[in-house]
């Protein structure tokens, strides 16, 4: 659905002094190699949300070797207007990158 070249990722580490988090967040035993995802793009519906969210947690514990429990993610939503990227082109009609085959749902 989205072109190849459309992936970027920044990394953040933090000294485990550095990080503060409920070790019983939501009632669940959570460790010190906790990790937080978040993830920024516009609006997605909530299934497709659900099934990112589920996909990435797998990804994470057999890539990582994390536990489920340590994986906590979110998403931060923003317009389609508000992405700008020099050369990126818009197909007026969906708003979403003209290179893309389908618009999300």
């Amino acid at each position: 659905m989205l072109p190849e070249d459309d992936y970027n990722q920044i990394t953040f580490e933090h000294e485990p002094e550095n990080m503060i988090y409920d070790p019983n967040f939501f009632g669940l035993p959570r460790s010190e190699r906790m990790v937080f995802i978040s993830m920024s793009f516009n609006h997605r519906s909530a299934e497709l949300k659900a099934q990112l969210f589920d996909q990435v947690a797998r990804n994470v514990v057999e890539e990582a070797d994390l536990r489920i429990e340590d994986v906590m993610m979110n998403i931060i939503e923003t317009a389609r207007e508000n992405w700008w990227a020099h050369g990126r082109t818009i197909n007026p009609e969906t708003g979403f990158d003209s290179r893309m085959v389908d618009a999300p749902t």
